[in-house]
C-alpha cells in the first residue's frame, strides 16, 4: 500500500520532534544508575570509618505520597530539585547504605570489636558535628535536641536527635536525623523527612477522590464485561465460530503478567477475563478493520511524549500535576511486564469491547471517547484542579481509540504497550530508559520507511 508524500513527511516529523523531547528528558532525568550508586555508597561508608565489603544487592524505596507533596509544596522555587527514590546499597559481610541522589539518608554497620574510647555526652555534638560534615554538607542546619546515654558490656553508647526546620526545606517541613555512636564510632544514621500537613492533605485528599471516580471506572468496565459475556453466550448457542483459543491464551498471558507484577488476585481475575471475552466477541461477531502499516511505535513515543509533556503544560495554565508518574521500584523485567499488563489487560476491552457494545447507540467516534474516559481513570494522578489529571490522559486514549477505529484493536495493543514502556521506564530507577527509548525509536523510523508488503 503506497503512502502519500505529506503523510510520510508528517510522520518523520513527528518522529524527530518526539526523538528531541525524549533526548531532553533523558539528559536530565533524575534518577541514579545503579552502577553509580556503588561509588557513591562506598564512599559514604569510608569517610565514616568502615570500609565496606563486596556489594551485596540494591534495593529502591519510594514513599509516591511523599513525593506527590514534596512537587506540590516546591512548585514555582526553582531551588529544590523532585526527591528520587532512596536506594539501598547492602554489603556483604554486614553494612548498608541508603543514599536519595547525592544525598545520605541512611548508614548502618557491625559494631567494631573496638569502637574507640567513650565520649563524654558534653562532647558528643561536637564529636559528630566533625564526623558527619563532610558526608552531610547541611549538617550545619541541624540542632541538636535529644541525647541519650547509656553503658553496656563495657561499651558507652550515645544515641543523638536531630532536627532541621526552614532552610534548606520548604516552609512548613522538617528533617529529622538520628545518630547512634557506639564509643567513638558511628554505627548507625537515619534521616527522616516530616512534610507539612498542607500539602500531604491535599494529595492525600486528590488520591482519595481519584480511587473513588477509579472504583466507577471498574464499575462500567464491569457492566461491560458482563455484556460482552451475554454476547458470547448468545454466539455458543446459535454455534457460531469463536475464536476460544486465542482468547484463552491471551487471558492466561494477561493473568500471569498480573500476578507477576503483584496485582492483587481480584485486578489479575477480572482483566483476564475482561481479555477472554473482549477476544471472542471482536474475534467472532465483530467486522474486522482494515488493516494498516505497522507504525504504532510511533503514535506510542507520541502518546509518551504527550504524558510526560502534559504536567508541565498544566504548570504553564496555572494548575498543578505532579512531575512524579507512578515510580516502580522493582527491577526491568518487571516494568516491562507491568506495561505489558496495562496494553493486555485494558487494551481489548477499551478499544474494543465497550466500542463495539456502545457503537449502535452512540456512534463509533462517541462510544471510543466514552471508552477513553473509562480508561483515564484507571490510572490517576492527584491534580488541582482534579480534572487536569483526568484530561491529558483521557486525549491521549482517544488517540488510541482512533487507531483502533481505523485499523483494529490489535494495534492500540501495540501503541498502548510502546506508550506504557516509555512513561513508566522513565520513572523506574533500575529501568535502562535511554537504550529503550532509542531502540524503540529505530523501530519506529524503520517500520515509517520500509513498511513491509502490503501495508
Amino acid at each position: 500500500m503506497r503512502v502519500a508524500r505529506w503523510k510520510l513527511a508528517l510522520g518523520l516529523a513527528v518522529l524527530a520532534g518526539v526523538g528531541a523531547f525524549l533526548y531532553t528528558l533523558q539528559v536530565n532525568r533524575p534518577h541514579r544508575q545503579p552502577a553509580t550508586l556503588v561509588p557513591l555508597a562506598t564512599r559514604f561508608s569510608e569517610e565514616l570509618g568502615f570500609p565496606p565489603g563486596p556489594v551485596g544487592d540494591t534495593v529502591y524505596q519510594t514513599s509516591q505520597g511523599l513525593l506527590w507533596a514534596w512537587d506540590w509544596a516546591t512548585q514555582g522555587l526553582e531551588r529544590f530539585r523532585p526527591r528520587e527514590p532512596v536506594a539501598t546499597v547492602r554489603f556483604l559481610g554486614g553494612g548498608e547504605v541508603a543514599v536519595e541522589g547525592e544525598k545520605l539518608v541512611r548508614f548502618r554497620r557491625p559494631l567494631p570489636t573496638d569502637p574507640g574510647l567513650a565520649i563524654p555526652p558534653a562532647l558528643v555534638e561536637e564529636h559528630l558535628r566533625r564526623k558527619l560534615s563532610p558526608v552531610i554538607p547541611e549538617f550545619y542546619a541541624f540542632s541538636l535536641r535529644r541525647l541519650a546515654s547509656r553503658v553496656d558490656a563495657g561499651i558507652t553508647w550515645h544515641r543523638a536527635h536531630w532536627v532541621v526546620r526552614g532552610e534548606p526545606l520548604p516552609p512548613g517541613w522538617q528533617e529529622e536525623l538520628e545518630v547512634e555512636v557506639a564509643g567513638s564510632t558511628v554505627v548507625a544514621l537515619s534521616r527522616r523527612l516530616i512534610p507539612d500537613p498542607d500539602p500531604m492533605g491535599v494529595v492525600v485528599g486528590r488520591v482519595a477522590e481519584l480511587q473513588r471516580a477509579r472504583w466507577l471506572a471498574f464499575f462500567a468496565a464491569a457492566l461491560s464485561v458482563l455484556g460482552l459475556f451475554v454476547a458470547t453466550a448468545e454466539a455458543f448457542w446459535f454455534r457460531l465460530r469463536l475464536p476460544w483459543l486465542s482468547a484463552f491464551v491471551l487471558a492466561i498471558g494477561c493473568w500471569a503478567l498480573g500476578r507477576s507484577t503483584a496485582h492483587s488476585l481480584p485486578v489479575s481475575g477480572f482483566w483476564a477475563v475482561s481479555v477472554f471475552f473482549s477476544v471472542l466477541v471482536l474475534g467472532g461477531l465483530a467486522p474486522r478493520a482494515s488493516g494498516g502499516r505497522r507504525a504504532y511505535a510511533v503514535l506510542g513515543l507520541f502518546l509518551a511524549s504527550w504524558s510526560l509533556l502534559w504536567p508541565e503544560l498544566v504548570r504553564a495554565a496555572g494548575g498543578w500535576l505532579p512531575r512524579t508518574g507512578t515510580v516502580l521500584n522493582e527491577p526491568w523485567p518487571l516494568v516491562l511486564a507491568e506495561a505489558g499488563f496495562r496494553a493486555l489487560g485494558e487494551e481489548p476491552l477499551l478499544r474494543g469491547g465497550i466500542p463495539w457494545l456502545l457503537r449502535p447507540f452512540l456512534g463509533p467516534g462517541a462510544a471510543y471517547v466514552l471508552a477513553a474516559a473509562v480508561g483515564s481513570l484507571l490510572h490517576p494522578l492527584p491534580a488541582v484542579p482534579l480534572p487536569a489529571g483526568v484530561l491529558g490522559e483521557l486525549s491521549a486514549q482517544s488517540v488510541l481509540g482512533w487507531l483502533a477505529w481505523r485499523y483494529g484493536w490489535g494495534w492500540a495493543v501495540g501503541s498502548r504497550l510502546v506508550w506504557e514502556l516509555v512513561r513508566l521506564g522513565y520513572f523506574a530507577p533500575q529501568f535502562p530508559w535511554g537504550e529503550a527509548w532509542n531502540v524503540l525509536f529505530l523501530w519506529a523510523f524503520g517500520s515509517l520507511l520500509w513498511p513491509g508488503k502490503g501495508r
